[in-house]
């Protein structure tokens, strides 16, 4: 039987140097040929980090080399998909809607933006995000919790949208040598982006008095930025700054950093799926984390959960990880079995068949 053939545009590549998105496709890219799909990906040069280590682009360090490189790919990606050999068009990202003559398919990450409105004052920035989910054939969906806000908010078909959860190469996590950290330890770990919906101000409150009362333990930002003045000046007043350490890493050293920390707390008001989950459980790290969104859906019994909009119940959900021995060995064990269901194989053998469904 042929395989089928999918053409994956460059938009998420392009988008990101690194990040949850572009991963997803790298990944997927990467294992659908076991799975008799041909994936199709018309990008000789990239700046992603995803997509160098996944072997579907060789590495582009010039900035200005980028630009007129990522121009010609976005030119690229139009005239491929009106005139390319493929059977199915995978949108990698919401800024290209066009209608092609071929069955068409788009990945639905979350829907934040039209969840909390009041985080984007200057409006939605998937700006074309209805006229591609609208224009598709089927979407893919990364949790059962985004697909059903998806339904709700764009009125979809409930056939039309198909649910493929995200994954983790967990051989590597868990085979990963120990590196450099460049945190002191014991520390409580926070991963990512700080703005909005991810509930850092109400987190900072309630870690700093965390940190109040524990002298030894410090506060690990990883990634998102250098934190600025305002989004520290909480732990300047309750005098604990000192404790409070930042860095940025490559993905390879983020097994060690996970396996280090006392606790990883994810106090996000919503998240479309939630990837470090997926992590910190590989690597044995213990998880607070908010009962919103997909997380109850991917965490399952492995996370002390609590209340994102209550300051006293992340603080409390905290200290009871870390004030329990027992406790943080059994969201360890829990987390080791929950994340054995999720792999990137899984997401590509459920990509194929939903790819079926248009051939």
């Amino acid at each position: 039987m042929a395989a089928t053939k999918v053409l994956f545009d460059t938009q998420a590549f392009r988008l990101q140097k690194v990040g949850g998105i572009s991963r997803y496709f790298a990944e997927l890219i990467r294992r659908l040929p076991s799975f008799n799909v041909e994936a199709v990906l018309h990008m000789p040069f990239a700046a992603n980090e995803h997509a160098v280590s996944a072997g579907v682009s060789r590495r582009m360090e010039s900035r200005v080399a980028r630009r007129v490189v990522y121009r010609a790919l976005e030119c690229s990606d139009r005239l491929l998909s009106a005139l390319g050999q493929f059977q199915i068009l995978h949108r990698t990202y919401y800024s290209f809607p066009r209608t092609v003559r071929r069955p068409a398919v788009c990945t639905v990450h979350d829907m934040i933006p039209e969840l909390f409105p009041q985080h984007f004052p200057d409006g939605n920035p998937h700006q074309r995000k209805r006229e591609v989910v609208l224009a598709s054939d089927l979407v893919l969906s990364v949790s059962e919790s985004t697909s059903r806000d998806l339904m709700q908010f764009y009125g979809c078909a409930a056939e039309r949208v198909v649910t493929t959860p995200l994954g983790i190469d967990l051989s590597s996590f868990a085979s990963a040598p120990k590196l450099s950290n460049p945190f002191r330890m014991p520390y409580i770990l926070f991963v990512g982006h700080r703005v909005g919906y991810k509930n850092f101000r109400r987190f900072s409150t309630a870690v700093a008095r965390v940190l109040g009362t524990r002298v030894d333990l410090s506060l690990a930002l990883l990634g998102g930025g250098a934190p600025r003045p305002e989004e520290l000046e909480v732990f300047s007043q309750a005098g604990v700054l000192n404790r409070v350490q930042y860095a940025s890493v490559a993905d390879i050293a983020l097994p060690t950093i996970y396996r280090e920390a006392e606790a990883f707390v994810l106090p996000s008001e919503y998240e479309g799926f939630g990837l470090p989950l997926l992590e910190s459980f590989a690597c044995g790290c213990p998880v607070a984390a908010s009962r919103a969104g997909s997380l109850p859906e991917i965490g399952d019994q492995a996370i002390e959960y609590f209340d994102p909009t209550s300051i006293d119940e992340i603080a409390h959900a905290m200290e009871r990880v870390l004030g329990s021995t027992t406790r943080a060995d059994e969201l360890r064990r829990l987390g080791n079995q929950r994340v054995k269901l999720f792999s990137w194989e899984r997401t590509a053998a459920l990509t194929a068949a939903a790819y079926g469904q248009l051939c």
